[in-house]
């Protein structure tokens, strides 16, 4: 997987999300994952993230999904 941006993250997640939800779940998928909060993820950190969204269910669940395939295809 590539490096992703947190903002990248942030985006994604507003397209099912409140905005006013969105900083909650990252801070928590991130925290989940055993990372700090900053500005860009290796794939290996990306990879933990996803895990931890897609643990999370819900609309967190299908963007984590979305983001992996898409990880994926880029390879």
């Amino acid at each position: 997987m590539g490096e992703v941006t947190i903002d990248f993250l942030r985006e994604k997640l507003k397209l099912f999300l409140r905005e006013s939800e969105v900083e909650e779940v990252l801070n928590k998928v991130i925290s989940s994952a055993g990372l700090a909060k900053k500005e860009s993820y290796s794939g290996e950190e990306v990879g933990k993230i996803v895990e931890a969204m897609i643990a999370e269910g819900s609309f967190v669940e299908f963007v984590g999904r979305n983001i992996r395939a898409r990880l994926l295809l880029e390879k």
